[in-house]
This record gives C-alpha cells, sequence and structure tokens, in this order.
C-alpha cells in the first residue's frame, strides 16, 4: 500500500495551507475532506440557480496581508483579490444619518464628526495609538506561540517608534484589555457612535462584556491601515486555488472521505493509518485540520488518549454559538435613507459591512438572553451585499443578501433549531425590511443557516466559527490546550493546525503556515 508523509484530515484553508507548504517542499501528502468540495468555512457553492453563494466567511482582511499569496503563488492560479471600501456602514435606526467606515481614517473621522464632533477626535486619537500596539503584536500572531516573544523584540528593535509610543499611551493598552463595552463608556458620547463601534467589535472575537474585546474595536481600527478585500467569484475561491497550488505540486486530494478513525499502524514503513469508510490511508504523520474535540476525542484512537487530557479537551470553552445565517437571493439591494445610488441602486454602502443595531442594549439584551437560552427580542443583524462590486455573483440584474445575527444559542431553553429556523430567519428579514422597506417583497430564495446547520455542514461545533471561544486564557500556547499549544499533540507524529489553534478565527492562513514550519522542522 501507497505510505504518505503526511495525511491531512480536512480541507479548510488552514489545512491547505499546511498541505501546500508540505508539498511545495517535496513531501508525499494526500488531504481527506468530509465533504464532497474542499475549502471548509472558505468555501462558494452554487445555488437558487445561478447564484455564487459563500457557505462561511466572506470577508478576508488577514489572508491578503499574511504573504501566503505571494508565497504559494495562489495569485497564479485564480485568486483575484477586489477591497472593500468603505468597508462597514452604520445607519441609524429611522433617520437618514449614518456612519461610514471608510479606508481613509480622516473621511471616516469626517462621517463621525456629522454625528458628533468630539468623537470623531476620540477615534481617531484611539485608532492611531492602537496602530502602533497592532504592529508590535502582529507577528506575534503569524508565528507559533514559542516564537511569539522572538518576534515581538524583532518589532521592537525595528521600529523604536512604535514601542516608544506603545509605552507612553498607557490608556490604549489598557482600553485594550479591558471590554468593549467598558471602553465606549469611557470614551464616546454619542449612543449612535458607541452601538457602531461595539457591533463592529461584536463580528469577531470574545463577547462585548469580556475582558480583551476592546481589543477587537481597536483591531478593527487596522482595518484603515490594511484595508478589506474579498476574492472575486467569491470567498471559496481562495480554497479553490489553493487546492491548485497543492496538486500542482503532486499533491492527492481526496473528497467525501469521512474520517471515522485514526491509529497506529500495524507493521511496514507507516505509522499510523487513517480510515474514512472504505478509504484506508498508510502515512507517517497526520495532521488534523479539523475541530480539536473532534479530532482527539472523536477519530483519534482512544489507546492514544490519556484521561487528563481528554479531560482538559472536553473542557475547552466553546461559545454558545456564534451567529445565525440567512443567506438570500433578491430582486433588488437595500435602501437606506438619505444614502445616494446610481441608477442600479448601488450605493458606497453596499460595499462591506452593513451594522443593522440600533442601541449597545440591543446586543446586551441579545448577549444576556444567548446564556439563558433565549433568542432576541430584537436580533442585531450584520449584512453584506457583495453583487453591488462583483456582479458575477447571481444572474444579471440580481443580488445576493447576507444577514447574520450574533449569539442565538445553539443550547435552546425551549424549541429545537430544526423546527424554528425560518421562524427566526423570518425575524431578521423583518429587521432587514424595517431599515430598508424597499425589501418587501424582494425575497426569491434563501438558504438559512442556524447554530445546528452550521454545525452539521462546517464541522463547528455548536456553530462556533471560532471552533473555540476567543477568551484569553484559550489564546496563544494555551490555544487548544498547553499540551497542544504548538501544533504538536501529545502522540509524537500527530499534529493540529485550524481556528482550534493559535492564532483562531479568521480567514488568514497563518496557523496553516506556522504548523506546516513545525512539522518540516520535525520530519
Amino acid at each position: 500500500m501507497e505510505i504518505f508523509d503526511v495525511a491531512v484530515v480536512g480541507a479548510g484553508h488552514n489545512a491547505l495551507v499546511s498541505a501546500c507548504y508540505l508539498a511545495k517542499a517535496g513531501k508525499k501528502v494526500v488531504v481527506l475532506e468530509r465533504r464532497p468540495v474542499i475549502g471548509g468555512a472558505v468555501c462558494t457553492e452554487e445555488m437558487f440557480g445561478g447564484y455564487k453563494v459563500d457557505i462561511g466567511s466572506s470577508i478576508h482582511v488577514l489572508l491578503p496581508q499574511s504573504g501566503i499569496v505571494e508565497e504559494l503563488g495562489l495569485d497564479k492560479h485564480g485568486l483575484e483579490y477586489i477591497e472593500l471600501d468603505p468597508f462597514a456602514f452604520y445607519p441609524v435606526r429611522g433617520s437618514d444619518k449614518a456612519i461610514t467606515f471608510y479606508r481613509s481614517l480622516d473621511k471616516t473621522c469626517e462621517s463621525i464628526a456629522a454625528i458628533c464632533p468630539q468623537d470623531a477626535e476620540t477615534y481617531r486619537n484611539l485608532i492611531l495609538k492602537s496602530a502602533d500596539v497592532l504592529r508590535l503584536i502582529m507577528k506575534a500572531m503569524e508565528v507559533p506561540p514559542n516564537q511569539a516573544l522572538f518576534e515581538i523584540i524583532k518589532t521592537c528593535i525595528k521600529q523604536p517608534q512604535s514601542l516608544r509610543r506603545t509605552i507612553k499611551a498607557k490608556d490604549v493598552i489598557r482600553h485594550n484589555m479591558t471590554s468593549s463595552l467598558r471602553m465606549v463608556e469611557e470614551l464616546f458620547i454619542s449612543e449612535e457612535v458607541k452601538a457602531a463601534l461595539v457591533w463592529l467589535g461584536a463580528q469577531h472575537g470574545p463577547q462585548p462584556d469580556a475582558a480583551t474585546s476592546g481589543a477587537m474595536i481597536c483591531a478593527y481600527g487596522s482595518l484603515h491601515e490594511m484595508g478589506v478585500y474579498r476574492p472575486i467569484g467569491g470567498s471559496g475561491m481562495a480554497t479553490v486555488a489553493m487546492g491548485r497550488v497543492f496538486e500542482a505540486h503532486g499533491g492527492t486530494i481526496i473528497t467525501s472521505a469521512a474520517v471515522d478513525h485514526v491509529s497506529k499502524a500495524i507493521g511496514g514503513g507507516a505509522c499510523f493509518e487513517v480510515k474514512a469508510g472504505d478509504t484506508i490511508v498508510q502515512t507517517k504523520n497526520v495532521l488534523f485540520g479539523c475541530h480539536v474535540r473532534t479530532a482527539m476525542l472523536k477519530m483519534l484512537d482512544k489507546s492514544l488518549l490519556s484521561d487528563d487530557i481528554e479531560r482538559k479537551l472536553k473542557a475547552t470553552k466553546i461559545s454558545n454559538a456564534s451567529g445565525f445565517m440567512v443567506r438570500q437571493a433578491v430582486s433588488e439591494l437595500p435602501q437606506y435613507a438619505g444614502q445616494k445610488v446610481d441608477a442600479r441602486g448601488i450605493g458606497e454602502c453596499h460595499s462591506g459591512m452593513q451594522l443593522l443595531c440600533p442601541t449597545v442594549d440591543t446586543l446586551v439584551s441579545t448577549m444576556h438572553r444567548n446564556r439563558v437560552g433565549e433568542l432576541a427580542t430584537y436580533p442585531p443583524v450584520m449584512q453584506m451585499t457583495f453583487t453591488a462590486v462583483d456582479p458575477s455573483l447571481a444572474p444579471e440584474g440580481k443580488h445576493l443578501l447576507y444577514s447574520w445575527s450574533s449569539y442565538p444559542p445553539y443550547h435552546l431553553a425551549n424549541g429545537h433549531w430544526d423546527d424554528i429556523a425560518d421562524r427566526e430567519a423570518d425575524r431578521i428579514w423583518d429587521v432587514v425590511c424595517e431599515y430598508s422597506p424597499n425589501m418587501k417583497g424582494k425575497l426569491i430564495d434563501r438558504y438559512v443557516q442556524s447554530p445546528l446547520e452550521i454545525e452539521r455542514v462546517l464541522g463547528m461545533l455548536q456553530g462556533d466559527v471560532c471552533h473555540l471561544d476567543m477568551g484569553m486564557d484559550q489564546m496563544m500556547s494555551n490555544r487548544p490546550i498547553p499540551e497542544m499549544g504548538n501544533y504538536k499533540t501529545h502522540v509524537d507524529g500527530i499534529y493540529l493546525t485550524g481556528s482550534s489553534t493559535h492564532p483562531g478565527g479568521a480567514v488568514w492562513g497563518a496557523s496553516g503556515r506556522s504548523a506546516a514550519k513545525v512539522m518540516l522542522k520535525e520530519m
């Protein structure tokens, strides 16, 4: 039987990045993916008769900045990015006022000043000071945790001005460590500005009342420097390009291969046997790219798992669902009061994230209800309309509208998601129509992704799109647990990558590249 150097379990973007680097280094690599298509949560599929629909992530910030695109030559295999500018838009409910977040910090501050001039200056000051902090730590997120301190020291030496400004900016460091709720109450005056910033920051990372969630607002501020991007043709074009690069380097991809057991091989030159139904792979090393609990508690042979490790993995914190998504085919785009549009009904408000959350209390109430298994009384919505910048995603004259609502509970106090998913999608549609009355009667079709559906299709347990909670106790070398914090497990030859590992969730590829480097060093 053929023996591989590495068998990669799962074909999410981090797993594919690892596979590409390993194959490029001359290793014999096979990727096994349980779904019929590769990409994991970075995947675009045709739905509704000619619409190209993302089924997971849609916006890319970190992957285009990481150097991975250039190192692997993804741009030579069909990956082409378009910038989303502005990257966010907050319409004030019941008025023609709005806050628009542009790549340009100056233009953004002008928009905020129309709501509250003092808040505009506060925002500018916060973003400029936070940029120095982010420059110092960003490289640390792109390497294995045991190399992070060295990377920070190198960056400090290369950028002494950023280090000096950071040392002086004590308030900014404190704001990054506190909750986003506390930060906006301390710094900002306008309730609309507070709501816009908290809801923007809540799109990733810990919940707004958690320590360090303030860092997410500061991190989103870095978008003024880095920009926000999206692949032409859909988010999945990134992983399509990765698959092409991998195969160009001699890699093998097997789809519709749900791995059910990984065990020690008996005899021969292989160390492990990977079984996926009738498919059996012999390999010297295994790299799990799926959820760490699925990998270690369900797939890995029980004889390779100690009681201590098992307890720690079962105790890892998974959020009670990240959100609820409705992917909608519509006959026109939502129109917002006071916003200019062209003859096609497209304006700059349609470029990026559209933040429909009237007050901070709306989000706080939703968050608290999540913790007791109850649905929001008024679901906050973040929606995206990418056909405004990429018409190739839908038939001519039609559009896609993605509506995401955070913090619906995976564990419901009453009912079952299969019974109530459509009802909740209707409530989200009601919010869309409240902000944009023109959308009434414009829905053509939809794909509803409840937390349970996200778990079933994408393998993200409890619908947590970051795999594990992004609190500080589960970051860096503690992600997923200290014994596996540098992509190596307690079993020689078994490795991890993906959102369950450092640096966590997001379309980045940093985990995939770092895991490959660790493996190549040991192999």
